[in-house]
């Protein structure tokens, strides 16, 4: 344990030309540990691009715990995670954070909203896709320099979460949100083109869970 140190991302993260920060959020469980998230990037655990890191105190804020990268992406894959926000279940201490990701976008300048959830304390987490599509976020007209939304948000009870986010998909900054209920999910390799109409196919499927749950319905 030691106090954190940072390597921030303030300024200009994607070329859309939108402000990025690594103003940590916390949260309290029900132990009263001191959970915290930022981004950062070229500081381990973070790779050369942007990632989420994560870091607990269980006295108080006299030390921390040594951070963890909680989204699983390849590292120093150039793909860019930012603006993380925390919360507790206080229903059974699930831990999620919510945040802007762009591994799955073509281009640099756009990017989804994924959760992560630990539900032992912190010790690991898994990452869920929340948004449906992705988005081309670009600075407000009449704001300052490069804003485009500085927060995101997420909240959670008795195993269901309801991150928010800004979004412009259709042309004009909204709130949206998904409701993820963490209960039992599937998970299967895909299936390769082929031209054989007839089969057989050999697909192989995995029913999972953890705790009690995890699926993400928008």
């Amino acid at each position: 344990s030691y106090p954190l140190t940072i390597n921030g991302i303030r300024g200009y993260l994607m070329p859309n030309g939108i402000r990025v920060n690594s103003f940590p959020s916390v949260a309290l469980d029900n132990s009263g540990n001191i959970l915290i998230t930022w981004a950062q990037k070229k500081l381990a655990p973070a790779g050369s691009d942007a990632d989420i890191c994560f870091s607990y105190s269980n006295n108080g804020g006299s030390s921390f715990s040594t951070p963890l990268r909680i989204n699983n992406d390849a590292l120093n894959n150039g793909k860019n995670q930012f603006l993380p926000w925390i919360t507790v279940d206080n229903s059974n201490d699930n831990i999620a954070i919510a945040f802007y990701d762009n591994r799955d976008s073509y281009t640099p300048d756009s990017c989804d909203i994924y959760t992560a959830v630990s539900t032992n304390n912190g010790a690991s987490f898994v990452n869920l896709k929340t948004s449906d599509r992705p988005h081309r976020p670009v600075p407000l007209n009449g704001y300052a320099d490069g804003y485009y939304s500085d927060y995101i948000g997420i909240a959670a009870a008795n195993n269901v979460l309801y991150p928010v986010w800004a979004d412009n998909r259709n042309s004009v900054v909204q709130i949206y949100t998904a409701k993820m209920q963490l209960k039992p999910y599937l998970t299967h390799n895909p299936l390769k083109d082929t031209e054989n109409l007839t089969g057989p196919y050999t697909p192989v499927a995995a029913v999972n869970t953890f705790n009690a749950a995890v699926s993400s319905v928008k």
